[in-house]
This record gives structure tokens, sequence and C-alpha cells, in this order.
């Protein structure tokens, strides 16, 4: 019992120590890198538009797609890259061998080769939408939660049939977060692109 509370301790500061350094990483570097690019592309593109509705126009078109998806390619790879990380401390820890933090952090990076399948499309929607809004197990430092606006549900929930949409909106991502709750281990821990890891569930 001791060894196990060792073990787990252990364990605990080691991801701990990695989190607070990825969260100053996210914070000093990612964060203002993807809003230096989006305030770019806005201050070339904008109408003048000051809401957040109309402002959704300025990406209607290739230049605003090719930024939206490179943006979102950048915030898939950052976390996974935390995912995988986390998983491959938890595993080592179970296999009970001992590791460092910096060689984890090196060899997770060949993790991410799963990455360049087309089926990234559908890890990227996953990674960015379902998990922050469950908001619940996989919790990443880059967008921790999502939450679908006021204004969406506000107006749903003034009637019965929408309210009976919004039951079913929470049913589906809840559904699709329980379908693909083991997809990043299996695609961390056995490299295997989104669509292999579905099948096996």
């Amino acid at each position: 019992m001791k060894d196990k509370l060792k073990n787990f301790k252990h364990l605990f500061f080691k991801i701990l120590k990695f989190e607070i350094f990825y969260k100053f990483a996210i914070f000093l570097i990612i964060s203002p890198l993807i809003n230096k690019i989006l305030q770019i592309y806005l201050n070339n593109n904008s109408s003048g538009a000051a809401f957040n509705q109309y402002i959704l126009f300025n990406f209607l078109n290739l230049e605003g797609i090719t930024v939206v998806l490179i943006i979102m390619m950048m915030a898939v790879i950052a976390i996974g890259y935390e995912f995988s990380v986390l998983i491959n401390m938890i595993t080592l820890n179970k296999q009970n061998k001992d590791f460092r933090i910096y060689e984890v952090m090196k060899t997770s990076l060949l993790n991410l080769s799963c990455l360049k399948h087309p089926s990234s499309i559908l890890t990227g929607i996953f990674f960015l939408f379902i998990l922050p809004l469950v908001h619940l197990g996989y919790i990443n430092s880059l967008i921790p939660s999502l939450k679908i606006p006021n204004f969406i549900f506000g107006e749903l929930s003034l009637t019965f049939q929408g309210n009976i949409l919004i039951c079913l909106i929470y049913g589906l991502y809840f559904g699709i977060y329980g379908l693909m709750f083991f997809v990043p281990v299996l695609m961390i821990l056995k490299k295997k692109i989104l669509l292999k890891p579905l099948k096996k569930i």
C-alpha cells in the first residue's frame, strides 16, 4: 500500500511539473501566436463589423478557410501533444518504469505521426469541440471548456420543441464522447488513426 501511494505521489508531481510548464507554454507562446495570426488576418480582411456573428463572414473565402484550418491544425497538435505526454507518463508508471519528463516529452512527439492521416479532421472536431463541450476526463490546457452560446439555447428553451432539441444536442455530443472515449489512448499507445480505434470500440 505504501509503495502504491509513493508511486502515485511520484507520478502526480511529475504530471504537475509538466502541466505547469505546458500551461506557461500555451499562455506565453501558442495562444499569442494563434491570436496574432487571427489579428493579422482580420486587420487585412475585416469589413469593419464589430459583432461576432458578422466577423464570421470574414472567413467565408479561400484565404479565411485556410487561416482557420491552419489554426485548427496548430490547436490539434498542441492538444494531442499534451494528451500524448500525459498518457505516456501514466502508462510508464503503470508498468513500474521510471522516466524523466524531458524524455517522455521527446518520445511523445512520435505519437503525433497519426495526425498526418486525413481522418485527423475528425480528430480535430473531437479534440477541439466535443471534449471541451463535455469538459470531463480529457481536459486540455489550450481549450479547457466550451459552452454553446446563451443566445442559441436561450431562444430554444422558450418552446417545448426547443427544449427537446436541447436535450438531443446534449445527448448527441455526450454520445459521441462516450463512443470515442478510448480513441485518444489507442491513437497514442497503438499509433492508430482515428477510424481504426473506432472499430476496436
